[in-house]
């Protein structure tokens, strides 16, 4: 017959194994510093073809902000951007002679750690009749 000592010993090993694979399986490293990478596709609302050298602006939709990032789209109608937080941000990409534009399309952007977000953004003919952006 076995003594309590060689069970608690017994009892000690297995706990000692459990916890060990238990701290080699659950602990995924924290990324100290994420990127925020977000791309912005614009197309035209009629034929969704992608549209080159449209002015692209996206900001936060508080006031006094000054997260603003601006570009035009390459050649595929993409236009690609960083960030160092998450953030909702708005988009607006607008075609013609500022301030008068001719063509406007407005989205929204959600970002996360490390993953790259996308939206895309279709321009339609600018309704001088109508404040601000409309989806």
């Amino acid at each position: 017959m076995k003594t309590p000592k060689n069970y608690f010993g017994a009892i000690i090993a297995l706990a000692f194994g459990f916890l060990t694979y238990l701290g080699s399986v659950s602990c995924d490293p924290v990324d100290l510093n994420p990127d925020y990478p977000f791309t912005i596709t614009v197309k035209n609302r009629a034929d969704s073809l992608p549209l080159a050298n449209v002015k692209v602006e996206v900001f936060a939709p508080v006031s006094d902000s000054e997260l603003r990032f601006e570009g035009f789209t390459d050649q595929n109608g993409r236009i690609h951007f960083e960030h160092d937080n998450n953030a909702i941000l708005v988009v607006r990409a607008l075609r013609g002679k500022a301030p008068n534009y001719s063509w406007i399309g407005c989205g929204e952007i959600r970002l996360k750690a490390n993953q790259i977000a996308k939206t895309t953004v279709f321009l339609r003919p600018y309704d001088g009749n109508v404040v601000g952006c409309y989806l």
